[in-house]
């Protein structure tokens, strides 16, 4: 009787132990002080940040013990630079300039690439012709040069046999007046962007996508430094996870995406928001993608256009500038 009393007094301690630890550990974790996160976006603030926006305002960050800033990006505060010098843990930009900033000697490390096709695009007024890129020949080119869109246009023209002396280069700026005033035939920019101002305008456009014609480069890629990643791995896979979440939550509740968006500015104009939301969608989650994913053989295209096009001298090594280990970890469920 009485060892029967002993194992029963001996079982209660290990349960009433085991559920003190437990509470412990479940207070310990809703009490810890979320890790200090900082994103540099690629460009001001607009709907192609939805996903990231949703991911703060829904709680996904908070969710993973993330304190997260997201800043707007741009001419002023250029994401590449403000991360590199150490001002933000996390930036987004275009593949190309991350090749490009690594080749230089910037230990920028891309993670994952969420508008996996291209939006740089050539567009023209529909009454113009132009709808393919041999009709460029004898065409005035509106270029913004530094910008994103600058690089797979030139990939683009290289690609079709469209030299330089086949077109007349102008240099513009964000504002695609030059267009509709016709001081040039074709315009750069990007398809989620530009085309659609002008169409809010009244006028008919055709576009001419290099991700059409096999020129992929991945833009509003998410990239942090060698340093960060050594520092704040598992963070960086947290902020990952949310961020797919987030992105994914945006593509099924495209109003909530907007209001999200037009949060972060009252300027915005909520139909142009809906119209650049409406068309990011496919740029970031093609048929049979995940959000996110990026391809070896896309990122070796890209390394081959810049040595081709004189951007770069050497191909950079890939393996230092691309990581796919912590987004496959961010796919996964957390357990």
């Amino acid at each position: 009787m009485k060892n029967k009393l002993l194992v029963t007094v001996v079982v209660a301690a290990i349960v009433v132990a085991a559920f003190i630890g437990f509470h412990r550990h479940r207070v310990g974790q809703q009490t810890a002080t979320p890790v200090p996160v900082s994103v540099r976006l690629t460009w001001l603030h607009q709907a192609q940040f939805a996903g990231i926006y949703l991911a703060l305002d829904k709680g996904f960050y908070k969710d993973a013990g993330l304190d997260v800033e997201i800043k707007p990006g741009g001419m002023e505060y250029p994401s590449i630079k403000m991360v590199t010098v150490g001002n933000d843990d996390i930036g987004m930009t275009s593949a190309d300039q991350v090749l490009l900033a690594r080749a230089k000697g910037a230990p920028v490390v891309a993670l994952a690439a969420m508008y996996q096709k291209s939006p740089a695009v050539l567009f023209s007024l529909k009454k113009s012709g132009i709808s393919t890129p041999s009709d460029l020949r004898g065409k005035r080119i509106g270029i913004k040069y530094g910008d994103n869109s600058e690089i797979p246009i030139r990939a683009l023209l290289k690609k079709e046999g469209i030299s330089e002396k086949d077109i007349k280069e102008v240099s513009v700026s964000y504002d695609p007046g030059p267009l509709i005033q016709g001081q040039v035939d074709a315009f750069a920019d990007f398809a989620i962007n530009a085309p659609i101002a002008v169409e809010e305008k009244g006028y008919e456009v055709n576009e001419i996508l290099p991700a059409d014609y096999g020129i992929n480069m991945y833009a509003d890629v998410i990239f942090t430094t060698d340093q960060v990643l050594q520092r704040k791995r598992e963070q960086l896979v947290e902020f990952l996870r949310a961020t797919i979440k987030g992105y994914q939550y945006a593509i099924d509740h495209p109003d909530e995406a907007v209001t999200a968006t037009l949060r972060r500015d009252t300027n915005l104009r909520p139909e142009h928001e809906k119209r650049m939301f409406e068309a990011s969608v496919p740029f970031w989650k093609p048929p049979g993608k995940r959000p996110g994913e990026m391809q070896e053989s896309d990122w070796a295209g890209l390394n081959d256009i810049l040595v081709t096009t004189g951007l770069i001298k050497q191909k950079v090594p890939l393996n230092q500038v691309v990581n796919y280990d912590l987004l496959e970890e961010a796919y996964k469920d957390k357990k």
